[in-house]
């Protein structure tokens, strides 16, 4: 029996394969700007609030230690392993740093980079209505996941509000943070058509300097065998990670005792 289990056996990618591929695709760089995305979205949202003393301090370090970048990176990097072959992760690595692979990376990060004015989003959206590259964009959406990685990143901004705020407010009628939690996951749907058009609107932004033969390219290897597995294997293992990161911060805050505020107004 051990045998005929051993031999049915799936093998897991080695890490350092995937740790490669992560640096390859750019996931290493996205995955250190979560600290700081996160704190800045914590002051934009708590901004003008009246909170206890040093409480903001209180949730800067709870961010870093809980999403510390080399901490994160490790964790991710078990997560997909588990999730890939060495054959899929070998042709992954293969296809991101082939050339057009690297020149969708440096899209993507450049993308990130940039911020992404609101005024050229609308100038792009005029600019490629009715077009070929507007109707690619089902298929790129399917293929490679950006609506659902969007939702991902919005719900996991919001997890990290819920710890912030529970931290803050507390009462025996009040919500904590699993509440929140549950409330967040099961609006998923209702997001979905506003993330949807961001999701678009990124796309149009991100591969406008790609040909549509390159965009078509770069669909055909996400709809491949192992662009599939990595595409699927990341928005898990992603998933996965921020969603515990998120409550760990919410139970650092609560152990650090951030804030005994009744109902605050927060």
């Amino acid at each position: 029996m051990g045998l005929s289990l051993a031999a049915g056996a799936v093998p897991q990618a080695p890490v350092p394969v995937v740790e490669r591929l992560i640096s390859s695709a750019g996931m290493d760089d996205l995955l250190a700007q979560y600290p700081v995305l996160i704190q800045r979205t914590l002051a934009r949202n708590l901004a003008g609030k009246a909170l206890p003393r040093g409480l903001s301090q209180v949730f800067d370090q709870a961010i870093r230690s809980s999403f510390q970048p080399d901490d994160l990176l490790d964790e991710f990097a078990q997560a997909l392993a588990t999730r890939l072959t060495p054959e899929e992760a070998g042709h992954a690595l293969d296809w991101y740093t082939s050339p057009l692979g690297r020149k969708v990376v440096r899209a993507e990060m450049g993308a990130v980079a940039d911020g992404q004015a609101l005024g050229s989003l609308d100038q792009l959206r005029e600019r490629y209505r009715g077009t070929e590259r507007e109707r690619l964009f089902a298929a790129f959406d399917r293929a490679t996941g950006s609506t659902e990685t969007m939702l991902d990143n919005a719900q996991i901004l919001q997890l990290a509000m819920a710890a912030a705020i529970t931290s803050v407010v507390h009462g025996p009628t009040l919500p904590t943070y699993d509440d929140l939690k549950a409330i967040i996951l099961k609006r998923r749907t209702a997001m979905r058509g506003e993330v949807g058009e961001q999701a678009y609107l990124n796309y149009l932004y991100t591969y406008q300097h790609l040909s549509l033969d390159e965009l078509k390219a770069y669909i055909a290897f996400a709809r491949s065998p192992a662009g599939q597995a990595f595409v699927q294997g990341v928005n898990a293992a992603l998933k996965e990670t921020l969603q515990k990161r998120s409550d760990q911060m919410s139970e650092r805050l609560a152990r650090a005792g951030a804030g005994s505020v009744p109902d605050s107004g927060v």
